[in-house]
Formats: structure tokens, C-alpha cells, sequence
């Protein structure tokens, strides 16, 4: 199985998280998994590029992003518009995947239409989920 150096989770849900995580760990092939408890946690983390990549040695940046779409202070469609504001250069693009429990179709279609994002996965997350993600985007 394909190997993720670093994912990025981005959600609010401390029981979305753990799941997420357990699968990741048990079921995926990823090294290391970050958290942010909501858009502008994460959104710092970019911010603050160099930094987030000494502290984080080497976990940063993530290869990954789960973003979550409804959170406090800073939503996942929010978290998109300044993310894409920083225009950061990586070596290897992160990959963006929506993982919500929205089905609603305005959220599906904007999603679909941003160019950041690369998936939309509805929760909750699964064992499947996790090898397909290792698969399709690790190394």
C-alpha cells in the first residue's frame, strides 16, 4: 500500500476526528496526522508557513487536507477562499478533499467547482475511505 507522509484533519467534531484518525492509522498508510479544530486554526498553520514547517518537522505541509464544511469561526468554504489568497508554491500540491456530513447539493456542486478541491467524501469516514486516499494520493 501507498505510503502518506502527512494528513491534515479539519473539523470540529472531537468523535469525526478520532474516527478519521483510527482508520488512517489502522486501515491507510499515513506517518503522521495533524489536527485543527476548525478553518482558522488550520488557515494559521498556512499563515505561518515557515514556522508550521520547523515546529512541525517535517509533518508540514500536509500532502492532505480533510476539511470539514460546517465549523465555527471559520468554515471549510471560507478556509478555501483565503487559502487560495496566501498562493503558497509547494514542491508537491496538498491535496484537498471535502469529508462532511453535508449531502446537500449546493454544497456537492461548490465543491466540485473549486479548483482546490480534489474529492468529496461524506462521514462518516470508513476504513475504505482511508486505503482509497492512500492509494490515490500517497507514494
Amino acid at each position: 500500500m501507498k505510503t502518506i507522509r502527512s494528513v491534515l484533519i479539519v473539523d470540529d467534531n472531537q468523535a469525526d476526528i478520532e474516527i478519521a484518525s483510527y482508520f488512517l492509522n489502522k486501515n491507510g498508510n499515513v506517518r503522521n496526522l495533524l489536527v485543527a479544530e476548525d478553518g482558522k486554526e488550520a488557515l494559521s498553520l498556512f499563515e505561518q508557513f515557515q514556522s508550521s514547517c520547523v515546529t512541525l518537522n517535517g509533518k508540514f505541509p500536509p500532502r492532505v487536507i480533510l476539511l470539514d464544511i460546517n465549523m465555527p469561526k471559520l468554515n471549510g468554504f471560507e478556509f478555501l477562499e483565503r487559502y487560495a489568497e496566501l498562493n503558497l508554491d509547494f514542491n508537491q500540491p496538498v491535496v484537498i478533499l471535502m469529508l462532511t456530513s453535508s449531502e446537500f447539493v449546493g454544497d456537492i456542486e461548490k465543491a466540485d467547482n473549486n479548483p482546490l478541491v480534489q474529492g468529496y467524501i461524506t462521514k462518516p469516514f470508513s476504513r475504505e475511505k482511508a486505503i482509497e486516499i492512500c492509494e490515490k494520493f500517497g507514494e
